[in-house]
């Protein structure tokens, strides 16, 4: 994510944030009755949501992305609109190397200083920090109703409540969720789906996004999770 992607040292070098969460063709389902159960009431609520316009916000990052040779952790603050900006630090390990990338997202540009080196600008990347959720919700519910799970409490200051889902999802589907670098990997060990989970607060906004690939003695886990929302904060080019 961002719903999260992997940032690896190589594609940070080049990464910039581009347009968020943009428009989607309408779920075009039917309001659920008011005599119908309370969770299919509210999964037709979640997706009359996710069909609303969704108003720009800022928001703490925190990402983890693993798999069998690499873990990498993203943490920093986003602004999550019609170009995604941010400032943000990767601690990756490779192997047994590890290296720390710091990210500055302007509108205009992305800035990355690897350790202490000095500040690069580099030209946007096509690949948005945090995957635009709405066309997984939908796929989900589509796939199979039951992955609507209910209502939780969100583990945030300000608290909340939001909407659970889990179920399995077609690599296809999870694009913007997934680095092109570890869709290629799926693609090598042949798999074709994996374990998504979202948590989607009650104005409609991400807040956490899980896959989990596994399948010829490879794995593939992430999590992404957006909190503490309030609003947008561009940030500044840095200066060495």
């Amino acid at each position: 994510m961002s719903v999260s992607r992997s940032w690896t040292v190589a594609v940070v070098a080049a990464a910039a944030l581009t347009g968020c969460s943009g428009s989607s063709p309408s779920s075009e389902q039917a309001p659920a009755s008011p005599s119908a159960p309370a969770s299919e009431r509210e999964a037709a609520g979640l997706l009359a949501l996710m069909d609303t316009p969704q108003a720009p916000f800022s928001a703490t990052l925190s990402e983890r992305v693993r798999d069998t040779s690499s873990d990498e952790r993203t943490s920093g603050a986003v602004n999550v609109a019609d170009v995604q900006t941010g400032e943000l630090s990767v601690v990756g390990l490779d192997g047994d190397v590890v290296t720390t990338v710091y990210l500055t997202l302007t509108r205009e540009a992305s800035y990355h200083r690897i350790d202490e080196g000095l500040w690069t600008r580099t030209e946007r990347s096509p690949e948005p920090l945090v995957a635009d959720h709405r066309p997984l919700v939908r796929a989900l519910l589509a796939t199979d109703p039951a992955s609507y799970r209910g209502m939780e409490k969100l583990r945030t200051r300000k608290g909340g409540q939001a909407y659970r889902l889990s179920g399995r999802l077609p690599v296809a589907e999870l694009r913007q969720a997934v680095s092109a670098r570890n869709l290629r990997r799926l693609t090598e060990h042949h798999i074709t789906d994996c374990g998504t989970g979202l948590l989607i607060d009650t104005d409609g906004r991400l807040s956490e996004l899980t896959v989990d690939c596994a399948g010829d003695n490879y794995q593939l886990t992430s999590t992404l999770d957006l909190s503490e929302f309030g609003p947008v904060t561009e940030p500044k080019a840095p200066t060495d």
